[in-house]
């Protein structure tokens, strides 16, 4: 029998990063988009800690994940904790939480937005944050029971689904797919059990109250996850391939920028993306952080894309080229990265609507630096990269590879990164 009262929890296709706007995150920034040493250890610095936390709740039982109290809200958090470095999951409530969950929305068909999960990592470059789940609510009510208790109840059901999509995803890396190239319809599956097991019904809020959570799966899989920022950790346990290409856009501007793939080599596999190729997402402005401002220790945040590419033929190499559509004063821009089998890699920015094969045709080969940076009006376009070619240790778990590491930044003056 049907619970009276229901939780529906839905992820977005595309899940928004933001790092907060402290002066440590913007000196990190601003060095890394030099390239070079200081990007390589920008990207090891993020996605090394994640790593490892992944490998302890894959590895662990219950026991690793604490119960803690936001000390602005005074709800509860359930965090990972490795050393310095810290896996936190959170709740935040919407202004109408209160009234809906406790006198109810009329019937368990007529939901409302009440919360959303939040994840955050901490490392040594401060606390990323994303919004990764909308959760509404449908019910007769659950009477006097404070959001505490009802946080809570949400936080562990949306640890179940972390826990069984991680170990899952651990136990097909062990025994990897022979074509890499079917590691992202995998990693599908291990969400999908994760979201199977975290839809129940009969769970326990207090005393005979009860509520059942019904999981929707999203359609793409940076937004699977879920966790957004782990997606790039999770795809690439299941991979071996020759190459793998990170990269990080950041809209360090006072306007959304909608960016996205407008072209990509045909030996090019894209693992992790903001929008399918020829589409965009919507890459936030500098604002107020989604989770609390408390949380990651600044008022404001700048929001970033993540992107993974890997070569689907090990014979050839990695190519792509990048868009964000012109609005108002902005002219637009298009970014084109060349990392062949052999030879140096080739990078090229700027501004404007050029075909983006066109821009692939006519740019690659020509640029073998680190860095490069166009200015135009009040914006500035720079990218950065660890290496122009050769091996070099991957930023997930160090071991040598071909590890390419790319940094988009977008900027008009509202930042001052300094060393950029």
């Amino acid at each position: 029998m049907a619970s009276t009262n229901q939780f529906k929890v839905t992820t977005p296709s595309y899940v928004p990063t933001a790092d907060p706007m402290t002066s440590k995150a913007i000196s990190d920034i601003g060095k890394a988009m030099a390239g070079g040493g200081p990007l390589a250890d920008f990207f090891n610095n993020a996605m090394s800690p994640l790593n490892l936390l992944i490998d302890m709740i894959a590895t662990s039982g219950d026991d690793i994940w604490h119960q803690g109290t936001d000390n602005e809200t005074g709800l509860p958090v359930l965090y990972v904790v490795d050393g310095e470095n810290f896996f936190s999951l959170g709740i935040s409530f919407t202004e109408n939480a209160e009234d809906a969950l406790q006198n109810g929305t009329g019937s368990t068909s007529n939901y409302t937005t009440v919360a959303s999960n939040y994840v955050t990592l901490t490392t040594n470059q401060g606390t990323s944050q994303q919004t990764v789940n909308t959760i509404e609510y449908a019910g007769l009510g659950v009477g006097t029971l404070g959001l505490g208790v009802v946080a809570l109840t949400l936080l562990k059901n949306a640890v179940k689904y972390v826990k069984t999509a991680i170990k899952r995803n651990r136990q097909q890396a062990e025994d990897p797919t022979e074509d890499p190239s079917e590691g992202e319809d995998e990693a599908d599956s291990e969400i999908e059990a994760g979201i199977d097991e975290a839809s129940e019904e009969g769970v326990e809020i207090a005393e005979n109250v009860t509520c059942d959570f019904v999981w929707g799966l999203s359609d793409t899989i940076a937004g699977v996850v879920g966790i957004g920022v782990m997606g790039i950790v999770l795809v690439i346990k299941l991979l071996e391939k020759q190459m793998y290409n990170y990269v990080r856009f950041y809209n360090a501007t006072s306007i959304d920028v909608n960016f996205g793939i407008c072209w990509v080599k045909g030996s090019t596999g894209v693992q992790i993306a903001p929008a399918p190729v020829g589409q965009q997402a919507t890459i936030n402005k500098i604002q107020a952080p989604a989770t609390p401002p408390w949380v990651t220790a600044s008022d404001t945040s700048i929001t970033f894309s993540q992107l993974h590419f890997i070569n689907n033929n090990v014979l050839e190499g990695i190519g792509y080229v990048l868009q964000a559509q012109p609005s108002g004063d902005f002219p637009g821009f298009r970014v084109m990265v060349d990392i062949p089998n052999a030879g140096d890699n080739s990078l090229y920015v700027g501004f404007g609507t050029q075909d983006c094969e066109d821009v692939w045709n006519t740019q690659k080969n020509l640029n073998y630096g680190l860095s490069s940076k166009v200015t135009q009006g009040n914006y500035t376009l720079a990218i950065g990269t660890n290496v122009a070619s050769g091996q070099s240790p991957s930023p997930i778990d160090k071991s040598e590879g071909y590890n390419y590491e790319h940094i988009i930044v977008l900027s008009d003056g509202t930042v001052d990164f300094g060393n950029s």
